[in-house]
């Protein structure tokens, strides 16, 4: 087991204080149960702790060190513990914790510890890869800059990606939503943005290349408005099977489904979301569906073409069903 990613406060490399650890209670012995636990989140439990009180400015990762366990750890999985950790530190673990460890984010879900459905949707979404990527990306990029993230979601819909995270972001979709905990912008995202030069420490573009007319364009305004970071993923259809219709167009898809008029397909497929306020006129933009399909060819150069100087890395997240390519922009960090 390698552990060596920031936030998580693991074992050998943390370290607090005297002052500090006995100011913010030590560590968590019993977490409210009428036996001792051998659960193993008490020392993440008090780095957070720490973070709560004296704030992120406080912490500081080691990047150098690294925790490698050669055999079987002392502590075990105890699910009351691991539902009493979810309780007090929901934040963070939906920061740092559900982008790497499958298990708290079924156990959250199964057990109904989370009741944002955003979050369960999050947390069970069949595209949770693709979404974990993003999500640990933007992970390290918060630890640059002490928790204070501030992002923008391009074609988020209802923020689900980032609810309950506690970082500053905000959604701009064409389709109108309420985002609970941030905030909403409802714009074309083919035509220029209503954002300042980097008004955002990074842009995500979550399957949205495939959807818009100016690709070029958008691209172009991501970097425009991002100060460190944009991420892109882009689904790769060609290697997806044959149940995930790809590369079918609307009408195609619509007559499989068994639809026969395209708003109320495009508004069936949009229910998921309780915070849909209002669905963008299907006739005047088929928003929802792919306009075109990327190869990895045609996606590098689309990137290279529009990114000017700024250093950007190509990859893929394979599963058997689904594939996706991911691009990750980067930009000068201060």
């Amino acid at each position: 087991m390698r552990i060596n990613e920031p936030f998580w406060g693991i074992g050998c490399n943390l370290m607090v204080r005297r002052g500090a650890f006995f100011q913010v209670g030590g560590f968590i012995e019993r977490w409210d149960l009428p036996r001792i636990p051998r659960g193993w989140r008490s020392d993440t439990a008090l780095l957070w702790s720490v973070i709560k009180h004296y704030g992120y400015d406080s912490y500081v990762h080691a990047e150098d060190v690294e925790m490698h366990h050669p055999g079987p750890m002392g502590s075990v999985w105890d699910p009351e513990v691991e539902a009493q950790f979810y309780r007090r530190f929901r934040q963070y673990v939906l920061r740092y914790i559900a982008p790497y460890d499958p298990r708290i984010s079924q156990f959250a879900v199964v057990q109904g510890l989370e009741k944002d459905p955003r979050v369960i949707r999050y947390l069970s979404h069949d595209q949770k890869p693709r979404l974990d990527w993003i999500r640990r990306e933007i992970h390290h990029l918060d630890y640059v800059l002490h928790g204070r993230t501030k992002i923008l979601d391009v074609g988020g819909e209802d923020g689900f990606l980032f609810a309950g995270t506690g970082w500053d972001y905000t959604v701009m979709d064409l389709d109108v939503y309420e985002v609970p905990d941030g905030r909403f912008i409802q714009h074309d995202a083919d035509t220029k943005w209503p954002f300042d030069n980097d008004s955002f420490d990074v842009v995500v573009l979550g399957e949205i290349l495939e959807h818009v007319e100016r690709p070029n364009f958008v691209v172009k305004e991501a970097t425009r408005v991002a100060k460190y970071m944009v991420l892109i993923t882009v689904p790769n259809e060609y290697a997806w099977s044959s149940s995930k219709a790809p590369l079918l167009t609307r009408e195609e898809r619509m007559k499989r489904d068994g639809f026969t008029n395209v708003d109320d397909m495009a508004r069936h497929f949009a229910s998921k979301s309780p915070y849909l306020k209002q669905l963008y006129p299907e006739s005047k933009k088929p928003h929802l569906w792919h306009v075109r399909w990327f190869t990895r060819t045609e996606l590098e150069a689309l990137i290279k073409n529009n990114v000017d100087s700024f250093d950007y890395a190509i990859s893929e997240i394979k599963l058997p069903e689904w594939s996706w390519f991911t691009v990750k922009i980067r930009k000068k960090l201060d």
